[in-house]
């Protein structure tokens, strides 16, 4: 009896514990050319590259950024799906990735989306490929973790996904 009340006290803590620790992340707002990225305040900023506008990394997660200014006529002749097949195309991924896409409760398109995996560095990293539109510019926000946290971040990633604002 004496070690089941333990047990249950021992289960209580780490119950608090946890609880105490996700209420410490507080939401954050992240910014780059054109996009708002509502996000929490788990994630700082990194050194970009050529291929990126915003990098953030957070506990094992990170998230990139990326703004296209593709031109009037390219987004005139080619949808939202044209443009994440191009992504796809451009940066040698492999064929038959599936591109999805996420609605609000209007029926109105938010996101075009497709996951994949590259190994780096010894890790697999898993994907959330997301393309949104702009005024005059296509973007391309990532959202990235280890392969084997991927199905636990996945839901998170979408809604991160479905909150952010661009221009």
């Amino acid at each position: 009896m004496v070690k089941r009340v333990g047990r249950l006290c021992l289960i209580f803590i780490l119950a608090l514990f946890t609880i105490g620790l996700s209420a410490c992340t507080k939401a954050k707002d992240f910014f780059a050319p054109g996009v708002v990225l509502h996000l929490t305040s788990e994630f700082h900023p990194m050194e970009v590259n050529d291929s990126q506008d915003l990098f953030l990394e957070g506990r094992d997660k990170l998230v990139t950024s990326l703004k296209e200014n593709v031109g009037i006529e390219y987004m005139t002749n080619n949808s939202l799906r044209d443009y994440s097949r191009a992504i796809i195309n451009t940066n040698n991924l492999p064929e038959g990735i599936y591109i999805d896409d996420a609605y609000d409760e209007e029926h109105n398109l938010i996101y075009c989306y497709f996951v994949y995996e590259k190994f780096i560095d010894g890790t697999n990293i898993s994907y959330l490929a997301t393309t949104h539109r702009g005024a005059f510019s296509y973007y391309l926000i990532q959202f990235a973790c280890e392969s084997k946290n991927f199905p636990k971040y996945e839901s998170l990633f979408h809604q991160w996904a479905s909150q952010v604002e661009v221009s």
